[in-house]
């Protein structure tokens, strides 16, 4: 079964926008995605360096990646294939060192979720946990299946079509892009905040 893949992101200089007319863009092995983090008086960088995946998605995604000063934190990541295919939980709070994840996915998005968010109309709600396997499902609103996102590849200002969604109860809110064969997170706003910037 294909699997795909998502994952996570702040505050920074990424503009969303309600226009016409995007950019198709598929992650590929060696890619840097660098978002912009904000918790709480801090101000950061999580840059994730895309290390394997294979093109049809039924293998296992391994990427690095580091938070800048005064985080300074870094690690690897390894989503098993069971998580790829069929997790609807995100792995969101990060420690140093290696992690496997079996249970969630981190930066990429499950296939199985990413077929409901195909799927969901706007207004009607999708079951995610935020904030790992063990935690509450919590209920996002799909509020736009058209938003625009900006943000920069090799220095070119694009936009792509992406998907918002709202936890109503609590504000939390997730941006998501949710095209080609590794659906990954923009953007979410989930006790602290985090857009992508730039892509290389």
């Amino acid at each position: 079964m294909l699997s795909a893949l998502f994952s996570l992101l702040a505050a920074g200089a990424l503009n969303a926008q309600t226009a016409a007319g995007t950019t198709k863009w598929e992650v590929k092995e060696g890619n840097v995605l660098t978002y912009g983090v904000k918790a709480g008086v801090k101000a950061y960088d999580f840059i994730v360096t895309v290390k394997s995946f294979d093109a049809l998605g039924t293998d296992a995604i391994v990427f690095d990646w580091k938070m800048t000063a005064p985080a300074n934190k870094a690690g690897t990541i390894k989503i098993a294939q069971e998580a790829a295919t069929n997790s609807k939980a995100f792995y969101n709070w990060f420690s140093d060192g290696e992690k496997n994840l079996l249970g969630e996915t981190s930066v990429f998005v499950g296939f199985m979720l990413s077929l409901e968010l195909t799927i969901t109309p706007i207004g009607d709600n999708v079951k995610i946990k935020i904030d790992g396997a063990t935690a509450a499902d919590e209920e996002f609103t799909m509020m736009d299946d058209n938003y625009q996102y900006t943000y920069t590849e090799n220095g070119v200002t694009k936009t792509i079509k992406t998907l918002l969604l709202k936890n109503k109860s609590n504000g939390k809110t997730l941006t998501i892009y949710n095209e080609g064969i590794h659906p990954f997170i923009l953007a979410m706003s989930i006790g602290f905040d985090i857009s992508l910037k730039s892509i290389k």
